[in-house]
């Protein structure tokens, strides 16, 4: 799983004390995030079940304002592509407004 590959990837270059959510709606995600998650050195991983589309979600839930970077992955794994780009942009444009409109456009 890609999510997982990353987290590992992360972990060889982020310093200790390093926290990253992932959200993913995918059944069975989870279960793999926290089996990374036990063995990396320098981040706590956390999981969230959820729409990256979801607008409520990504201000509300996540508290985009206390992250410092932000990465989106389609979800190419269980769409077809079609409808993975179009939730990839979905959440990107959701991301760009609340980063404009929330008054934190500068720290992402």
């Amino acid at each position: 799983m890609i999510k997982t590959s990353l987290l590992d990837e992360l972990d060889n270059y982020i310093g200790p004390g390093s926290a990253a959510t992932v959200v993913d709606e995918t059944a069975g995600a989870e279960a793999d995030v926290r089996r990374v998650a036990a063995r990396l050195a320098n981040q706590k991983v956390s999981f969230q079940v959820g729409d990256t589309a979801d607008r409520h979600l990504l201000l509300e839930t996540l508290e985009l304002a206390r992250y410092d970077h932000v990465i989106v992955l389609s979800d190419s794994d269980t769409l077809n592509p079609q409808q993975a780009d179009a939730h990839t942009l979905v959440t990107l444009l959701h991301l760009r407004d609340l980063q404009e409109r929330e008054g934190f456009a500068s720290r992402w």
